[in-house]
């Protein structure tokens, strides 16, 4: 009995502070110098691996690889600079603008790790409307 209890005691010291804990994440778009800026406020997460856009459809719009980089905020069709590796965008191809999103409603997706008993990765999505 007494060997139970202490493994008990064990996994509840373990898990207790981050089993079952979920990173907290969401996403705004705002206007800043004429630009849509989205930011993320978040908490318990490492990094942001990947960001996206798309139409109400599903559709993409704008999809950036961030591996690496940690942001609470990203300039729509800018590529964050820092983070472990260089951001790549990876839709519409390198070089070429995305679509115009002022004024629609869009779908936000992010993909991002976080660290619960061991490392994990994420998906948020949130409707979002562009001003």
């Amino acid at each position: 009995m007494r060997r139970l209890t202490l493994i008990s005691l064990v996994m509840i010291a373990f898990c207790g502070p981050g089993c079952g804990q979920r990173p907290k994440l969401d996403v705004k778009a705002r206007l800043s110098d004429d630009r849509i800026v989205f930011d993320i406020p978040a908490s318990g997460i490492n990094d942001v691996h990947v960001f996206e856009v798309d139409d109400e459809s599903r559709m993409p719009i704008w999809r950036v690889s961030l591996h690496g980089h940690e942001y609470k905020c990203i300039e729509f069709g800018a590529l964050p600079k820092g983070g472990l590796s260089e951001a790549r965008q990876t839709f519409p191809p390198e070089g070429n603008a995305p679509a115009n999103i002022r004024g629609k409603t869009v779908l936000v997706r992010i993909q991002y790790q976080y660290d619960s008993p061991v490392p994990s990765l994420g998906t948020f999505e949130k409707i979002v409307q562009v001003p």
